[in-house]
């Protein structure tokens, strides 16, 4: 109901512009951007270099570390993540892709974009039908 005063918030899987998107046009009011977002400039913690490449570590707020401070949570993972620089540049990223999915259904705010937003399911034989088909060249005789 798009009405309702509940508020809905994704909380992972949000790893592209796209997937923010299908989100908010389900209905979310926000999302999590945790892992997105680990990787910059502003992020806690030092930047680390491993194989000639700059990471940063992440730790999930219900993460091994994180717990040992406080033991209430009960999900959560430590990892490195590729440093990606300044968060400018990913909030850009995801602010200009919401705004071009809302152009594909000629939405002027949010509401508008939810109430025209629509989802076909799709099989994993509809998926694979979709995909190019390189010509079939049989032999005559």
């Amino acid at each position: 109901d798009l009405d309702s005063d509940v508020k809905i918030i994704a909380d992972g899987g949000i790893s592209t512009p796209g997937a923010m998107c299908k989100a908010i046009a389900l209905g979310c009011d926000a999302v999590m951007f945790g892992r997105v977002l680990a990787g910059t400039e502003e992020s806690p913690g030092e930047v680390l270099k491993y194989n000639n490449q700059r990471w940063k570590k992440y730790c999930g707020s219900a993460s091994f570390a994180v717990k040992q401070e406080k033991k209430n949570y009960i999900e959560g993972e430590e990892s490195l993540v590729p440093y990606k620089g300044a968060v400018a540049k990913i909030i850009t990223e995801y602010r200009e892709g919401l705004q071009s999915s809302m152009s594909y259904l000629n939405s002027r705010n949010i509401k508008e974009y939810q109430s025209k937003a629509t989802f076909v399911k799709l099989t994993s034989n509809s998926f694979n039908e979709r995909k190019p088909q390189a010509p079939r060249l049989g032999v005559e005789g």
